[in-house]
């Protein structure tokens, strides 16, 4: 069944398998782009044997702030504007003056930066989420971000990880003379692949066997 909870003031939506004779609950974390649903496969096979959760990472799939509360934000902002206008009209009156346009509008609401985007903080949000779930005992399975965010995770809460299993992952290390070696590689490759290779027939298929 999937469901929605708040983790610090923003929905992630979820999903929780029957529980089962193991006490370890697997938890799937997605990659960069993606959603909870690219371990559907892996979960309708493991979950006999294991409890298995699965969820949308903060503003993947549907882990989206609502349209509703976005509207009311707006709603709130153009009523805090036009009541700041209004009391500087009426003090420009009373003082015989034309109300001066440079005025400043200051809210309360607070908009999320890139500091709510980074593994360290999407992890916090993951052992927030086995806090409010009473999930104790876990091991945690990662494709390529959901890797790096499993290892920040496990540095985190290593009272309630028992492991981590890395799909594809970078670690969270940016070495950046490595990634620019790595493209420079792969720019040459694609020029010097021949023409005639994408005409070849059913090549594609071929390779996707590999």
């Amino acid at each position: 069944m999937v469901k929605t909870i708040d983790i610090q003031g923003f929905p992630h939506t979820y999903e929780l398998s029957a529980p089962t004779g193991s006490p370890v609950v697997l938890v799937f974390i997605h990659g960069w782009l993606l959603s909870r649903a690219y371990w559907q496969p892996v979960i309708e096979r493991l979950s006999p044997l294991y409890q298995c959760l699965a969820y949308d990472l903060r503003g993947f799939g549907e882990s989206q702030l609502d349209a509703i509360k976005q509207a009311n934000v707006g709603t709130s902002l153009e009523t805090s504007v036009a009541a700041n206008l209004a009391e500087r009209v009426t003090v420009g009156a009373a003082a015989k003056s034309p109300p001066s346009l440079a005025w400043e509008v200051k809210t309360t609401i607070s908009a999320p930066t890139t500091a709510h985007y980074t593994p360290a903080a999407y992890a916090q949000d993951l052992n927030l989420l086995l806090q409010q779930l009473d999930i104790r005992k876990v091991w945690l399975i990662g494709h390529s971000l959901g890797g790096s965010i499993a290892l920040w995770a496990a540095d985190q809460a290593p009272q309630t990880i028992d492991g981590v299993i890395c799909v594809n992952s970078g670690g969270g290390i940016y070495l950046k003379e490595e990634f620019e070696r790595f493209r420079t590689v792969g720019k040459m490759l694609v020029k010097l692949r021949p023409r005639w290779l994408s005409y070849f027939p059913l090549l594609d298929l071929a390779l996707r066997r590999l």
